[in-house]
């Protein structure tokens, strides 16, 4: 994966057709868990991803989630879906990559719904902020935790790219 400058603010994000393929995956797994119903209230990626606005008062709590979960639920999901629509918009290249040019709100899209991943991912394998980022192959939890590591890399380089 590439991400370029590409002038006033925009993106372009290129990817091998196996990591596209994996993006879209990944996208369309987080476009499933948003949809409702999608993940159990004791889930702990749905208590990530709509948090409490209050601790220590369940009823409270309750009341500030039935009030923003369901907009932050189409937002998300809006996002998810135009980066999944982008994807597919772009196609792959003869030589099998895909170029996707980010305009600046596409940007802070893709970065909101990699975040998006990233929170579910990360919550889902217990990843911390003092977690170190090495790989033991016979670790169950290997496979996702280098989709995380993934991730962080698209995030940092699509950050990267938007500030050179």
């Amino acid at each position: 994966m590439k991400a370029n400058p590409a002038g006033a603010g925009a993106v372009r994000v290129r990817l091998v057709a196996p990591e596209a393929d994996t993006f879209a995956s990944l996208l369309t797994d987080l476009i499933a868990a948003l949809q409702p119903g999608g993940l159990d209230p004791s889930d702990p990626v749905y208590r990530r991803l709509y948090p409490d606005g209050y601790q220590g008062n369940a009823e409270a709590a309750d009341a500030f989630r039935s009030l923003t979960e369901s907009s932050l639920r189409g937002e998300r999901l809006e996002r998810a879906e135009q980066c999944l629509a982008g994807l597919a918009a772009a196609g792959a290249s003869a030589n099998r990559k895909l170029d996707v040019t980010l305009e600046p709100d596409a940007v802070e899209r893709w970065l909101r719904v990699i975040n998006d991943m990233r929170l579910a991912i990360g919550t889902r394998i217990g990843i911390t902020e003092d977690d170190e980022y090495d790989f033991d192959p016979n670790d169950p939890a290997s496979m996702p935790r280098s989709i995380y590591a993934y991730l962080t890399g698209v995030q940092d380089a699509v950050v990267r790219a938007r500030m050179g």
